[in-house]
């Protein structure tokens, strides 16, 4: 007679905020470790941001030379200029705090392996990815751009209200989710390509572009940064919200829109390609078709608890792969696991 170990299927739905707080501890934990790593070499945490600082001061120096030498700037005050430059700097130091693993996508989880890692933990693995890419020289940026659009909101006779000043924060949450979702669907690639670095560089590189008026540009490059990859939805049609009327201003309420939907994007273009290289992924229906969402046994505790409560599976309870409900030490830690006579 055959004795079946398998416990009854049942439905099992995890609690949206007991997810959500699990991750939320972990992030502050990975932050906490960052911030610790780098203040263990405190000059050089300080000269990388002198470094990045003066890096994006030089090209403030450089659109400021380029305002009186370019006719076709004319059309702008400069303080208008000013303001979409700065503006740029505020979404992409929120994207590059984050970014440093996108570089590194293909040759540091994929050809070394690191991507088994993330799966079988029981954390989202894009979270895990970002948050092991913590940099802070984001810093620089953003001081930066605050005081780039500080001055030139003083200069232009900008007022600002609770209405506008969430507007701003809306349009640059929005813009910093138009980057995500590029970059994550790029990153995605990798699992199709046997490149260590790919266009993630190259593309990164025409966020210079978008920092600058898209009308100065030929149209075939108004139409790229528009259509193809959306940077334009990073400074410019953002900025023309606070500067100008007309078309240009109503495109930039687009930006909150994009910059929740194409993250999801990415998010399920990175899910799918990691369910064909791993083979391990469950379809799920969702209103754009069908998404694999890769998941190991270990990263559900649902079927952790239907493990747990089968025969074969009573000696993985000190294993340790499950984190306690308590947090703190995982379930199971600390137990003495008593030895089975054979029969």
């Amino acid at each position: 007679m055959t004795v079946s170990c398998r416990a009854p299927a049942r439905a099992y739905h995890r609690p949206a905020m007991g997810y959500l707080r699990r991750h939320l501890r972990v992030g502050w934990l990975y932050l906490v470790q960052a911030v610790k790593t780098r203040l263990e070499y405190r000059a050089d945490f300080l000269m990388e941001c002198l470094a990045a600082l003066l890096q994006q001061a030089a090209g403030l120096l450089v659109l400021a030379f380029l305002f009186e030498k370019i006719e076709i700037l004319q059309d702008w005050r400069r303080e208008e200029v000013f303001f979409i430059y700065g503006f740029g700097l505020l979404p992409r130091a929120l994207f590059d705090a984050f970014a440093m693993n996108f570089y590194m996508f293909s040759d540091r989880y994929l050809v070394q392996g690191e991507m088994d890692r993330l799966l079988l933990r029981p954390l989202s693995s894009l979270f895990q990815m970002l948050m092991e890419g913590i940099s802070f020289d984001f810093l620089a940026d953003l001081t930066l751009g605050i005081a780039v659009v500080t001055y030139a909101s003083s200069k232009l006779g900008l007022v600002w209200t609770w209405e506008s000043g969430l507007a701003l924060g809306a349009l640059v949450l929005g813009a910093w989710g138009v980057l995500m979702g590029v970059f994550l669907s790029l990153t995605a690639l990798s699992f199709w390509s046997q490149e260590r670095v790919g266009l993630i560089p190259p593309v990164y590189n025409l966020l210079n572009f978008a920092q600058y008026p898209l009308t100065i540009f030929n149209k075939l490059v108004s139409v790229l940064l528009t259509f193809v990859i959306p940077f334009g939805f990073v400074a410019y049609y953002p900025s023309t919200a606070f500067l100008k009327d007309g078309l240009f201003s109503e495109l930039a309420w687009y930006t909150p829109a994009g910059g929740a939907a194409l993250p999801g994007r990415g998010r399920a273009a990175l899910a799918r390609g990691a369910a064909q290289v791993f083979g391990r992924g469950k379809l799920n229906r969702t209103r754009t078709g069908a998404t694999a969402v890769p998941r190991l046994p270990s990263s559900r505790p649902g079927v952790l608890r239907r493990l747990r409560e089968s025969r074969a599976a009573r000696s993985w309870r000190g294993c340790g792969n499950r984190p306690s409900r308590r947090g703190g030490r995982a379930a199971g830690a600390g137990r003495r696991i008593r030895a089975r006579p054979s029969r």
